[in-house]
């Protein structure tokens, strides 16, 4: 079938129940236009450190001995009050903080600058997801409780990884696939699947990260998967600058760019998206 769209949301589109009533605005609107699904990053309020910073820095403080008490509880109390403040039930959250708290008491104490053993890798990509495991399902029920048909789709389910921890490279054919197999009956159904970024699933059947950014990656794989029409990457920033704003402040943003184009900006260090995200669409 044919999909109009799927649209990528940031953690700077989801950071607040406002932003988040917005993303739903969008989504209502994209569906007017044909079928949709939603890949969503992990919450990143105004003024604060993104959600996935603070999860690796937990890690990072597991691994190292230390109590993480303090920091998960801070951490579920930004989710907490985006419940309060969405209107949807809190008590899921007690859940999934409880499987993060295991996960964390898991890790094995290391020296730093050693190389994580297999164990510490696997439990530090698990971690480092938890943001975006979280926000698909919060996404979602908001999604439901406005009236619009939607369905929570793991990722894990569609994307086939190896086990590079942390750096994971994608089996495009299989991933494909288990897209086509697990998505296009919702989206004939009127359903928008919201798909979790960041991560897949190895042959190991373990949760493995991508980079960095790696939510775009995601989007850029389930439109290539869907066919889709486009793929509305929905961020904070207004586009593509021509260098670095914070060498050249009164930089311009670029009107048009081609795959080709936007492949080299990416490779080269512009941030606005993925660099392994152009491939897919291209």
């Amino acid at each position: 079938m044919n999909t109009n769209a799927v649209l990528k949301f940031g953690g700077s589109s989801l950071g607040t129940a406002e932003s988040i009533q917005n993303a739903g605005d969008r989504v209502e609107n994209a569906q007017l236009e044909g079928p949709t699904a939603v890949v969503v990053s992990a919450a990143r309020p105004p003024n604060t450190e993104g959600t996935t910073n603070r999860l690796i820095r937990l890690f990072e403080t597991a691994k190292s001995g230390q109590q993480t008490g303090e920091q998960l509880d801070g951490l579920m109390q930004m989710h907490h009050q985006l419940l309060v403040d969405l209107g949807l039930p809190i008590e899921p959250l007690d859940d999934r903080a409880a499987a993060l708290r295991n996960d964390l008491s898991d890790v094995k104490v290391q020296p730093n600058g050693q190389e994580l053993t297999t164990g510490n890798a696997i439990l530090k990509d698990r971690a480092q997801t938890w943001g975006e495991k979280t926000m698909f399902e919060i996404f979602q029920q908001y999604l439901e409780q406005r009236g619009i048909s939607s369905v929570a789709v793991n990722a894990e389910n569609l994307i086939r990884t190896n086990d590079n921890y942390g750096n994971a490279t994608v089996d495009h054919r299989t991933s494909y696939r288990q897209i086509q197999n697990q998505l296009v009956p919702h989206l004939e159904k009127g359903r928008v699947p919201v798909i979790p970024g960041f991560f897949g699933k190895s042959t190991q059947n373990k949760t493995v990260a991508f980079s960095r950014g790696g939510s775009d990656l995601t989007g850029a794989i389930i439109t290539a998967g869907l066919q889709a029409d486009h793929l509305d990457i929905c961020t904070d920033k207004d586009g593509v600058l021509q260098v670095d704003p914070e060498r050249i402040p009164d930089t311009k943003y670029i009107d048009n760019l081609s795959y080709w184009e936007m492949l080299v900006f990416a490779r080269r260090g512009a941030s606005i998206v993925h660099k392994n995200s152009i491939d897919p669409i291209m």
